[in-house]
């Protein structure tokens, strides 16, 4: 386990950093298809943080953190390029997204296409198949995700976001 790690007081948070730690979308950094183009955001565009990411962000060089007005939510807004140990976990899952529903008292989490990325990510609508270890991955960590009440109620509210979106934009949640 790295430092990065060590960071974090939360487990789960922990856990999925550790398993994404050498796991990418492709077997090989994808921004070298597209030039970054999701590193690229405009002056008030971030990735939102997961709960307890922010202690990480706040103070380190190359990162602003503040509230995303749209959800209410920590976000992380970068300089474009940062050392790629460094990348908040929605970077890291980026285009993809863990989610979470809650349905008859239970809660289902999985993995899906982020909606939002269509526009960004040129993998969203070129038939690239994601690494299977990468999407493995993710399903394992939407099931830590499920035991930990924070980020569980974070992904249950964000997918809810995400369906909106989707289903504005034309692109829905699968």
């Amino acid at each position: 386990m790295g430092y990065f790690f060590h960071e974090f007081k939360n487990e789960a948070l922990n856990k999925a950093y550790e398993l994404l730690e050498n796991v990418t979308p492709l077997k090989f950094d994808c921004g070298t298809l597209c030039g970054s183009k999701c590193c690229k955001g405009g002056d008030g565009s971030g990735m939102l943080l997961f709960p307890g990411e922010e202690i990480f962000f706040r103070h380190r060089n190359g990162f602003t953190v503040r509230k995303d007005p749209a959800t209410g939510y920590d976000e992380v807004i970068c300089t474009g390029k940062c050392n790629r140990s460094d990348r908040p976990l929605a970077c890291r899952i980026f285009p993809l997204f863990v989610y979470s529903v809650k349905k008859n008292g239970k809660t289902f989490s999985g993995i899906a296409p982020d909606t939002r990325a269509r526009g960004v990510c040129p993998l969203c609508d070129c038939g690239i198949n994601y690494s299977k270890e990468f999407e493995r991955r993710l399903r394992i960590i939407s099931k830590i995700f499920e035991n930990d009440s924070e980020i569980c109620n974070f992904l249950i509210d964000l997918s809810h976001t995400i369906t909106d979106f989707g289903a504005f934009s034309g692109t829905q949640l699968q």
